[in-house]
């Protein structure tokens, strides 16, 4: 049974459109692109978490309040998972890796939008 379901499995193979089994160029540039990506959501969030005690002072947060704020980050992937990934299936990988970046970004733009309470005169 188990020699039928491997013979079944290696014709399949053989009728696929290309040649999955040499790895092409574009492989590794999308695992760069991935690895750039991760790297700059940790940066962002290892930031936000330095700048905690400071932003609870301009602020005037509490500990509970600030930690409200920081799982909102969590809370932002884990609501996003599930249409990025019906996302990537409609559109494809490529189209969402180019998307992605770019519809991450206007949360950090508008901070200015947004200055503290009480600011220090220069």
């Amino acid at each position: 049974m188990l020699s039928s379901f491997l013979s079944r499995s290696a014709r399949a193979v053989e009728k696929l459109p290309m040649d999955s089994t040499v790895p092409t160029r574009i492989r590794w540039i999308l695992v760069v692109c991935i690895t750039i990506m991760a790297s700059i959501f940790f940066v962002d969030r290892v930031n936000i978490s330095i700048a905690g005690h400071s932003i609870a002072q301009d602020y005037h947060l509490t500990d509970v309040q600030l930690g409200k704020i920081f799982s909102a980050f969590y809370i932002g992937y884990g609501v996003f998972q599930i249409p990025s990934g019906w996302l990537a299936d409609r559109l494809g990988p490529r189209r969402m890796l180019a998307w992605a970046p770019s519809g991450g970004r206007p949360s950090p733009l508008s901070r200015p939008a947004f200055p503290p309470a009480s600011r220090k005169p220069s």
